[in-house]
């Protein structure tokens, strides 16, 4: 059956071989070179104590002294190193340091922050500073996630244009990029795929932002580094990185929402030694009760609770690093139904306990990363498996109505090699996932199944002067199996949709060619182009290749078809960005057809018998197109008065039937003022910040959706927030306080997006959010 078990198996003997500890001494050259540098204040020239000094591609790193110096020690005095400098208060540089060149004890200065923080990128195939990657990428840290104030990582996350959810009440959130979401949005969480069974529509992120220290997105087509899946984007969670050597750290983060009196507590400890040995654990738990809309309504069982246990351990040297990691969530999540406006499941405003129906989820995540030195390159691996555990329990709690058990192994090696100003990355990729029906459950909705898939490819970069050129092609091949031969499925009585009652195994496979071609063109300081060319790759997922029954907690009979093609898409990015101390601008474009998309919208066909709707998949080609224009103005050409503002849209329509496609996100405007102020007294890095969100009316609706929604567009509505935050000393000790409040004026809206939209089911009214961070250095 498996024409792609050879290649599969030979890739994961070569990751288990990339990642044995004894290739050290391979690694081990005869030279080790002390790199030692000073960081000073590029104005005053004074030393600059406590500065973080990154290699990020050795994931290794250190503080300078009270003198302001460091000492880094590196393998091999023939290669170049990458160095992170980043302070308080200051520009984050990215310096690319020829060893052979460095002589003695040099002098690094630092600027005073600009208008536009360039951040670094390690998410795009190559580590890099942002406007050095032809890419659309944008990166949001951890702290203005908090400052943020929202209940979901991927809420915080909708402050970047382009990006939105379609969120299931709170506890639910499904990422979505330039109109694209499900299967087509890839998760990395530890340096590897996450696989959760994101085709389902209650189905959300499934991590959260416990021992992270930025998320990046990827905007269109990154399968060409991902694999099958991104083909509209990606949300690489980035592990934060471990302590400088010689200090153990700690961090205490609490959480308190208003709206749904939720509570988050968070605990990290850290510790680097001066062998080189590392580890850091991260603990967190928060519990919601139900939320409340603008009309001050209780929207029963929206209610929700998670634990997550994070620790990882390893060792870092001249000849690389490695890590070994595991990670633990817990989720319980309430289902809101679709009767709730009628029948409401509200019970007293602080009851937390789980009622019917709801979902238990269960994440084990192990992961192995390796980064070696290997010849003139760097060698990086992961091995990584995944356990899901997802129950999902509508009637009684002794009874498991929907019940999968999904586990995948993965596997990624890539090889980084540099020849002067050009770069060569060759990767090898591939997982092999098993998803199997619990055996006391009362409802199947797809049969058990296999994945397996296996993807080779090659990105070259090569910089110039002032321009930047990338290529990459990439590989991919996928057999997917689905059984349904088990007796609790055949006891159910599913069968496949359009099969025999004999044909109760079925087999199919998607191959396809994938690739990339961009470029960055800086005209001036001020100036830069991008444009990109990438085609992306998605073998159907198992939802739609499977599905045959009702999904528990809706009123969905929902049907796939296992005759579906790949889809395909060819996407065509322009980024052109100006900046000055006081002006940025971004102005971002994009067309994206996708030849055989699929999509899952409901037919408005009753089931025989039932109250059920049944919700079919189809398949048509797609044209999605639009783009953001952003702007930042500092008008005191300092970084006291801060405007922002973005705006975002995206036009979906199936280009042979001239109709719109469904679950096309309204536009949106996405305004700030900020104002940071002086230190006073005990007080530091204090701001105030005025949030206004405006969506537009969304009256482009599918054929389907307008037979689901009895043709009503989404209402515009507008969106008030407000943030005040500082740091402040208690002795030597630093705390970290932001105060906000989203909706402020409690407005009673539906998001397009919205999961409960078809239900009139309104989201989260007001929310005050009081969050307190405590960073500890032990040692």
């Amino acid at each position: 059956m498996w024409k792609y078990h050879k290649l599969y198996k030979i890739s994961i003997l070569f990751l288990l071989i990339s990642n044995i500890p004894q290739v050290k001494a391979n690694f081990m050259g005869d030279d080790i070179t002390e790199f030692t540098a000073t960081v000073k204040d590029a104005e005053t020239k004074e030393p600059l104590i406590g500065v973080n000094v990154y290699l990020p591609e050795l994931k290794n790193g250190i503080v300078t002294d009270l003198s302001g110096k460091f000492n880094i020690s590196v393998n091999d005095k023939s290669k170049s190193v990458l160095l992170q400098i980043s302070f308080v208060g200051y520009k984050t540089q990215l310096l690319r340091i020829n060893l052979d060149d460095w002589e003695g004890n040099k002098v690094i200065f630092m600027e005073r922050e600009s208008l536009v923080v360039n951040e670094v990128i390690i998410s795009a195939g190559r580590i890099a500073s942002r406007d050095e990657i032809p890419v659309l990428v944008e990166k949001m840290g951890i702290q203005e996630m908090r400052n943020e104030g929202q209940i979901n990582t991927m809420t915080s996350l909708m402050k970047i244009p382009g990006v939105e959810q379609i969120a299931y009440g709170t506890g639910v959130g499904k990422p979505v990029i330039r109109g694209m979401s499900f299967s087509r949005i890839l998760s990395m969480y530890q340096g590897t795929r996450f696989e959760n069974q994101q085709w389902g529509a209650d189905h959300g992120l499934g991590v959260n932002d416990l021992g992270i220290e930025a998320v990046e997105i990827i905007k269109g087509p990154a399968s060409f580094l991902y694999g099958s899946g991104a083909v509209g984007g990606v949300v690489y969670l980035v592990d934060e990185r471990p302590a400088p050597k010689g200090k153990m750290l700690a961090d205490f983060n609490s959480t308190f929402h208003s709206n749904t009196l939720g509570l988050r507590q968070t605990v990290g400890l850290r510790e680097t030694k001066e062998s080189g040995w590392f580890y850091s654990m991260n603990l967190a738990h928060e519990n919601h009760a139900d939320y409340t809309d603008g009309n001050r309504r209780t929207i029963g069982n929206s209610r929700f609770n998670t634990s997550t246990f994070r620790v990882n351990t390893g060792l870092q040297s001249q000849w690389g690093t490695i890590k070994l990691g595991y990670t633990y969530h817990l989720q319980n999540l309430g289902i809101i139904e679709g009767e709730e406006l009628s029948q409401s499941l509200a019970t007293f405003r602080n009851d937390r306990s789980m009622q019917l129906p709801f979902q238990e989820v269960q994440d084990h995540l192990v992961t192995l990363n390796g980064i070696f030195n290997l010849g003139q390159g760097r060698l990086e691996t992961t091995l990584g498996h995944h356990l899901n555990l997802r129950e999902e329990i509508a009637v009684d709690f002794e009874v498991i109505d929907l019940g999968l058990i999904q586990n995948n192994t993965t596997f990624d090696a890539k090889y980084f090699y540099e020849n002067g100003q050009a770069e060569h990355v060759f990767g090898l990729q591939g997982f092999y996932l098993q998803n199997k029906n619990m055996n006391r459950v009362a409802k199947i909705l797809v049969p058990d199944a296999q994945i397996m898939d296996a993807s080779l490819y090659y990105l070259y970069t090569l910089r110039k002067k002032k321009t930047t050129y990338q290529a990459g092609l990439r590989y991919d091949a996928r057999a997917t199996r689905g059984d349904a031969t088990a007796i609790v499925i055949q006891n159910y009585g599913y069968s496949f949709p359009n099969k025999p009652i004999d044909q109760q195994i079925v087999e199919v496979q998607h191959s396809g060619v994938s690739g990339s071609l961009g470029l960055i063109h800086r005209f001036s300081k001020q100036l830069n182009l991008k444009t990109n060319f990438s085609s992306g790759f998605r073998a159907p997922d198992l939802a739609e290749l499977f599905s045959s029954g009702e999904h528990p907690g809706t009123q969905r009979f929902e049907l796939g078809n296992t005759d579906f093609k790949r889809e395909q898409n060819f996407q065509l990015d322009f980024a052109l960005e100006y900046k000055n101390p006081i002006l940025s601008v971004e102005f971002s474009p994009f067309i994206n057809l996708v030849s055989n998309y699929i999509y899952f919208t409901p037919t408005g066909e009753p089931v025989e018998g039932t109250d059920l709707i049944v919700w079919a998949f189809d398949q048509n080609n797609a044209l999605l197109q639009g783009g953001e224009l952003q702007t930042k103005i500092r008008p005191f050409a300092n970084k006291k008065l801060v405007l922002s503002s973005g705006y975002s849209m995206v036009r979906g329509s199936n280009p042979d039937k001239d109709k719109a496609m469904p679950l096309i996100p309204a536009d949106r405007i996405l305004s700030s003022i900020t104002w940071n102020l002086d230190d006073f007294g005990f007080l530091h890095h204090s701001r105030i910040q005025l949030n206004y969100n405006y969506v537009f009316r969304q009256d482009r609706l599918s054929p389907r959706e307008v037979l689901s929604y009895q043709n009503q567009a989404t209402s515009a509505f507008h969106l008030l927030g407000a943030q005040v935050g500082s740091e402040f000393k208690l002795g030597s000790q630093r705390f970290n306080l932001n105060l906000s409040v989203n909706n402020l004026l409690n407005e009673a809206y539906v998001d397009h997006l919205s999961f409960l939209r078809p239900f009139n089911i309104n989201n989260i009214g007001r929310n005050f959010t009081v969050n307190l961070n405590v960073p500890l250095e032990i040692k």
